[in-house]
């Protein structure tokens, strides 16, 4: 989950810089370890205004969409 979360914090920092206003982050089913650690932490990044669980359009709950400040 460590590993995880430095990555996407570099991650949305590139989207940041590049102004985008959403990212789609692919964590799978598995266990629902990573899915749920993610989805705890993610709040408090300064990142993050919001954060919600993929529709089954944009890919189900295999993704959580991010909405960047």
């Amino acid at each position: 989950l460590e590993e995880a979360l430095e990555n996407i914090d570099r991650f949305l920092d590139q989207l940041s810089l590049a102004s985008a206003d959403r990212a789609f982050l692919l964590h799978g089913h598995g266990t629902g370890a990573l899915k749920r650690g993610l989805r705890a932490e993610l709040p408090a990044s300064p990142y993050v205004s919001r954060m919600r669980p993929a529709t089954e359009e944009e890919g189900g709950d295999a993704f959580t969409v991010v909405e960047l400040a």
